[in-house]
Formats: structure tokens, C-alpha cells, sequence
């Protein structure tokens, strides 16, 4: 759906793709459009903002948290630029905490626009997680993500972090 849209769209437009076999957490109606976030999950305790191949792990992080019984709204963010401002401000007022999950550098991606919009709007509180700035070292892409916490379990804890601090 992303190829279509680039296609179809007027002007310059850059999918980045990641090299692994991704998970699919998409149903037949969900549909990819520039600059709208895909609603995964419903939930009013926080928010999971991800986007490409850590999709899955940000659905696997809200069903672990359901069965503690929190419930944890799961955005898809298709595109950083433009951004879906309208569901980050909605997530934030409604849920007052966010976690961005991204297989990116925390400086410069979805997390930064996120914290951007929030900061923005004075609402909410957002966590990024990502890549942090150093180099990650040697490894398959599922250890080199594991080490730096980019699993549905490293998410639930920054997500359970983020709540104890209402």
C-alpha cells in the first residue's frame, strides 16, 4: 500500500524498508495513508506510538500489559512526515502517556517528531525508544534489538515505568 501511494503521490517521497521478515498486525481494513496513524489497539491507560518492522513488537508489548490489565492504545504511524498530529494529541490527552518503539536512532525520528508535537500542545509525557546514541556492535538484528530493550517486553516495562509515575 506505502509503494502505491508513492507512486500515486506528486513530489518526493522516501519509504525506508527494513531487510527482515516483519510480522504481520494489520487487518484488511486498515489501509496506509500520508500523514494518519493506524489505531492497533484501543486503550485509555497509555499509548504505543511505532512504526515499520517494530509494529509487532509494540501490539505484543499492549496484549502482555492487557492481561496485567492495563489497557494500552496502539498507534501504527505510517509516515513521520508528514505526522498524524491529531491522533499524538489525542493519545496524549487522552492516555497522558506515550511510548514511541522505532528501529531508528532515537535522535531525528518518530520519536523527536512525537515529543515535538507533544511538547507543543504542553500535554502528556512521552518515553523514546530506539536506537540509542552509541554503536550497538555485532550481531543478528534480533539480538542487536534485543540489547537495546526493542522487545514486547523491554516496551511493557518502559510503558508499566511510565504509569508509575502518575
Amino acid at each position: 500500500q506505502a509503494a502505491a501511494a508513492a507512486i500515486a503521490y506528486e513530489g518526493p517521497v522516501y519509504i525506508r524498508c527494513g531487510a527482515g521478515d516483519a510480522e504481520d498486525v494489520y487487518t484488511e481494513r486498515d489501509t496506509f495513508r500520508f500523514g494518519k496513524a493506524t489505531l492497533l489497539r484501543e486503550g485509555g491507560d497509555a499509548t504505543i506510538i511505532s512504526t515499520g518492522y517494530l509494529m509487532y513488537e509494540a501490539v505484543c508489548a499492549a496484549d502482555l500489559l492487557a492481561k496485567e490489565g492495563k489497557r494500552v492504545r496502539v498507534l501504527q504511524m505510517a509516515t513521520v512526515k508528514p505526522i498524524d498530529r491529531e491522533a499524538i494529541l489525542q493519545a496524549a490527552s487522552e492516555t497522558g502517556h506515550i511510548v514511541t518503539v522505532e528501529e531508528h536512532t532515537i535522535i531525528g525520528g518518530l520519536g523527536s517528531a512525537v515529543c515535538e508535537v507533544v511538547a507543543q500542545a504542553g500535554v502528556g509525557r512521552v518515553k523514546i525508544m530506539g536506537i540509542n546514541d552509541h554503536f550497538c556492535g555485532v550481531g543478528t538484528g534480533a539480538y542487536l534489538l534485543a540489547q537495546e530493550g526493542l522487545t514486547a517486553e523491554g516496551v511493557a516495562a518502559e510503558v508499566r515505568a511510565l504509569l508509575s509515575r502518575r
